[in-house]
């Protein structure tokens, strides 16, 4: 400790809270969640709930135990901490106990009593569970998380990477346990920023989208920041960022607007403002229920409505009209991939109903063949390669429904005599055409409309599938799913094979 820093008398520094940040503030959560815009001032708030908490810690003679946890090393040093000693200035407020990794004591004065007091407060960077390992090893009285989300979108400068929900994880199960300690310091905290995250972050998945009620039973809170929490924001600050954005709408919508969007983090395969334009124009569907064996009518498919069904129409079928189901097989358990099938006009390539469930892969071969009644005798294709799941599906179309129209495709490249599949095989070879026909859909001249896709799943799927720097690959985004970009894959490629290329896949490349 300094002798400056004994013998300075620390600046009463005006924190005047806005009137969410004063609730978020006076909320008792183990959890606290901040979200909102750029410049709202989330990063103060952590700074100011941090100070309280070492106020309460004084009066009952603890000494607070914080982590600050940035993603990066430089956005640690060049914003966490740059705000931390704006409002608790070095030599009056806190002084360093060690520079790199950085270690500061917070001097908390008592207004009344004068006492001083001296608090731990760490500044770390990692993204990672291993990278939090090495500095989450003890229990905290207070564990920050600044900028879970990533605050970039794919094509722009980087920000900030984000944090790994299994460090969420790991701090939430390191913060004091200890009862007498925990009523000392006013309860431990976890507390979090970030701006407005992806629809498939856990930030969203884990906390936003979660209940009241759920959030009340784990002590959990969120609070969305506006601009209105920090007054002393230049009054032309968000209308100079969207000129200098202009056309970058995920930038506009997320960063300036506050809204959350489903945006894939790396190289998306798909034109991201296209999709999202395209999400304008989605639709309910008319009809959401399940599909029921009849006998009282010549399909021998009854619907049956339920908001929570498995089946979605937008588009009744039409006489005369020919119809392909493009489908996706999992396991069936709960928790895991889903099962997924897109049904679509082959003349029109719209999509007018769609399939999306948990079910085990024999089932879902019932649920097939009804549906493909349903639109008069649709052709099906069923991924039946990589996952085994896809041929368990069609061995019972085939031998014990003997479901008259189902796709097979044939390898014209292998020497000899070539061998008939059944389904389609997404090969390191043939996924590319799957994946690229989706592209070729969507490619548009620039005086030509955007394809319409009712289906506002799909398209969030979409949003987040990317592609793999390292291997070239594609796939979903991790923690997000595929299934229904690859049904709705297979359902356009059936639209477009007729005669000898709906048995040679191959004549589409």
């Amino acid at each position: 400790m300094t002798l400056a820093a004994l013998q300075t008398e620390p600046r009463r520094i005006r924190y005047i809270p806005g009137p969410v940040a004063y609730q978020a503030h006076a909320t008792p959560a183990m959890v606290k969640l901040i979200w909102g815009p750029l410049g709202t001032a989330k990063t103060t708030w952590l700074c100011w709930e941090t100070y309280y908490k070492a106020e309460i810690a004084a009066r009952n003679g603890v000494t607070l135990h914080a982590i600050y946890l940035r993603d990066t090393y430089r956005n640690l040093i060049d914003s966490t901490l740059q705000t931390f000693l704006r409002w608790f200035p070095e030599g009056e407020m806190c002084y360093f106990a060690h520079s790199d990794p950085y270690d500061v004591k917070l001097r908390v004065v008592d207004r009344l009593t004068k006492q001083e007091s001296y608090h731990d407060i760490m500044f770390r960077h990692g993204q990672t569970e291993q990278d939090a390992s090495d500095f989450l090893s003890t229990e905290r009285d207070v564990i920050v998380l600044e900028e879970i989300a990533p605050a970039y979108i794919p094509g722009e400068k980087r920000i900030s990477p984000g944090i790994a929900e299994a460090v969420f994880d790991m701090a939430y199960s390191r913060l004091e346990r200890t009862e007498e300690r925990a009523v000392a310091i006013g309860g431990p905290e976890l507390l979090m920023s970030c701006n407005p995250p992806p629809l498939n972050h856990w930030g969203s998945t884990r906390i936003i989208d979660k209940s009241e009620a759920y959030l009340a039973s784990a002590k959990w809170h969120h609070w969305y920041f506006s601009p209105a929490e920090n007054p002393s924001l230049r009054p032309n600050y968000y209308s100079n960022l969207e000129i200098a954005w202009e056309g970058k709408r995920g930038l506009i919508q997320r960063f300036l607007k506050g809204e959350r969007l489903p945006i894939f983090v790396g190289i998306p395969r798909f034109n991201l403002d296209q999709l999202d334009r395209m999400r304008e124009h989605c639709a309910e569907p008319s009809f959401r229920g399940f599909l029921r064996p009849t006998a009282a009518n010549p399909l021998h498919v009854d619907l049956e409505a339920n908001p929570t069904g498995y089946v979605r129409i937008w588009q009744p079928p039409a006489l005369r009209q020919q119809y392909v189901i493009g489908a996706d097989v999992a396991e069936g358990v709960e928790g895991g991939d889903y099962s997924s099938a897109h049904v679509i006009n082959r003349a029109s390539q719209d999509i007018v109903a769609a399939w999306h469930g948990h079910i085990e892969p024999l089932t879902f071969a019932h649920e097939l063949a009804q549906l493909g009644y349903l639109y008069n005798r649709a052709l099906i294709g069923v991924e039946s390669y990589p996952s085994a799941h896809g041929v368990a599906t069609l061995h019972e179309l085939q031998r014990v429904l003997n479901y008259p129209r189902i796709h097979y495709s044939r390898n014209v490249e292998t020497r000899g005599r070539t061998q008939e599949r059944i389904g389609w095989r997404s090969t390191t070879r043939t996924k590319p055409i799957l994946v690229d026909g989706i592209g070729k859909y969507l490619e548009r001249q620039k005086e030509e409309p955007d394809p319409i896709i009712l289906d506002k799943d799909l398209i969030g799927e979409l949003q987040t599938y990317g592609v793999d720097p390292e291997t070239g690959g594609t796939n979903a985004q991790e923690g997000t799913y595929d299934d229904r970009v690859i049904s709705y894959g297979v359902a356009l490629l059936l639209t477009r094979m007729a005669g000898l290329s709906s048995h040679f896949p191959s004549l589409n490349q």
